[in-house]
């Protein structure tokens, strides 16, 4: 659990002879992709078990890291929903150096998709990036929607030291609907 949210979970089996330990390793599996406290729950689980009280132990880790730039937050103006033929201005991106050493030269970028297919990117450069901060990064895309259908708004942030790339993505979906439609659906004889 990191932050009150389960972040991994993992089930693992052993037969084990009466009177027997064994050892079991989770940690081969589990990535953290954030900084901050991780509280670890173990639980056995046996069906005959006579005394549970002794079948759980919580321990407690600190996670921290040197070099990690990640995207936290993606703010579209007046989303999620748009009207054919409206202009989405502005993004809002935000960025968060969550190591223990300032960055210089943090790339961070927007991509707008429509079915996958890419329509506008536009860029940002971090001169200097404070340890333990965050950075609000506004973007002037002024994309004109004029498909209906699901567009995907993509922030990647790069920087060539990054310790942790995994959290290095984050995309926001929003879908562009038809304002006002007039279809002709029939013509009487005369």
């Amino acid at each position: 659990h990191h932050n009150g949210k389960q972040v991994h979970y993992d089930i693992s089996s052993v037969n084990l002879d009466t009177s027997a330990q064994s050892s079991i390793s989770f940690f081969k599996k589990f990535y953290p992709s954030n900084v901050g406290q991780y509280l670890y729950l173990v639980r056995t689980n046996f069906l005959g078990d006579m005394n549970i009280k002794n079948d759980s132990m919580m321990k407690k880790i600190v996670v921290d890291i040197g070099k990690d730039v990640f995207i936290e937050e993606i703010l579209l103006s007046g989303g999620p929903k748009y009207y054919l033929g409206q202009t989405l201005k502005d993004i809002q991106v935000k960025v968060s150096n969550q190591g223990r050493d300032s960055m210089k030269g943090v790339q961070t970028k927007i991509d707008i998709f429509f079915q996958n297919k890419l329509i506008q990117s536009t860029n940002y450069h971090i001169d200097t990036f404070t340890p333990r901060s965050t950075k609000q990064i506004g973007f002037t895309v002024n994309c004109n929607l004029n498909k209906v259908g699901w567009y995907t708004a993509k922030a990647i942030t790069y920087h060539s030291l990054d310790q942790n790339v995994s959290n290095d993505t984050l995309e926001q979906s929003f879908e562009v609907i038809v304002d006002r439609d007039f279809a002709l659906l029939g013509i009487d004889s005369p």
